[in-house]
C-alpha cells in the first residue's frame, strides 16, 4: 500500500513540475528557464526537482522522449500498405487525437521555443514504422521510397504543426484524412 501511495505522489510531483515547465516554455526558450522558476511555479523545492531531473534540458528531453514513445506505440501495429488504408487512417487519427489531447505540450514542442531535434526524432520514428510497409509491392526502388517517404512525413508534420498553431479547429479525423489522402496519392504513381 505504501508503494502505491508513493508512486501516486511521484506521478503527481512530476506532473506539476512538467505543467509548470510547459507553461514557462510557452513564454520563452528552455535556455532562459531556471530550476528556481520551475520550482516556484510548481510549488516544489529544488531538491524535489533534482530528485527527478538534472536540469531544464533533461526535463525537456524526458517530455519529448515520452511523446515519441507514445507515437511509436500508436504506430507499432499499423500496416501502412495501401490495402490497409483503414488501419492507416485509424492510426493517423489516433496520433492527431493524441496531439489534440496534449495541445498545450504540442503548442510548445512544435512552436518557436521547441527543440528542432525533437521533430527530427518524431519524423524518424514515423519513417521507421512506415517504410517497411508503405512501398511493399510497388515499383519504387528503396532509394525512391526513402525520398518519397521523407517528403510525405515532412509534409505531414508540417500540416500537424500548422493545425496546432491554428488552434486545432479541424477534427483529428479531418487532419488525418487530409494527410493520408496526400500520402496515398503521392505513392500511387509507383503502384
Amino acid at each position: 500500500m505504501e508503494g502505491k501511495k508513493l508512486d501516486r505522489r511521484v506521478r503527481y510531483t512530476k506532473m506539476v513540475i512538467r505543467d509548470a515547465f510547459i507553461g514557462l516554455l510557452a513564454e520563452r526558450a528552455v535556455a532562459k528557464i531556471t530550476v528556481k522558476e520551475i520550482c516556484l511555479r510548481a510549488d516544489v523545492n529544488r531538491a524535489t526537482f533534482y530528485a527527478h531531473y538534472r536540469d531544464p534540458f533533461d526535463l525537456l528531453h524526458q517530455i519529448e522522449d515520452g511523446f515519441v514513445e507514445d507515437i511509436s506505440r500508436y504506430l507499432a501495429d499499423t500496416d501502412f500498405t495501401g490495402v490497409e488504408e483503414e488501419a492507416s487512417l485509424a492510426a493517423a487519427t489516433r496520433i492527431c487525437e493524441y496531439v489534440k489531447q496534449n495541445a498545450p505540450l504540442c503548442i510548445v514542442l512544435f512552436g518557436q521555443n521547441g527543440d528542432a531535434r525533437f521533430l527530427d526524432k518524431a519524423k524518424e520514428i514515423i519513417r521507421l514504422h512506415s517504410l517497411k510497409d508503405w512501398f511493399a509491392g510497388t515499383r519504387a526502388t528503396k532509394r525512391e521510397a526513402e525520398y518519397i517517404l521523407h517528403f510525405v512525413i515532412g509534409g505531414a508534420v508540417e500540416v500537424i504543426q500548422r493545425w496546432v498553431a491554428g488552434g486545432l479547429r479541424e477534427s483529428p479525423a479531418e487532419v488525418a484524412g487530409l494527410v493520408l489522402k496526400v500520402a496515398v496519392s503521392g505513392s500511387a504513381a509507383y503502384r
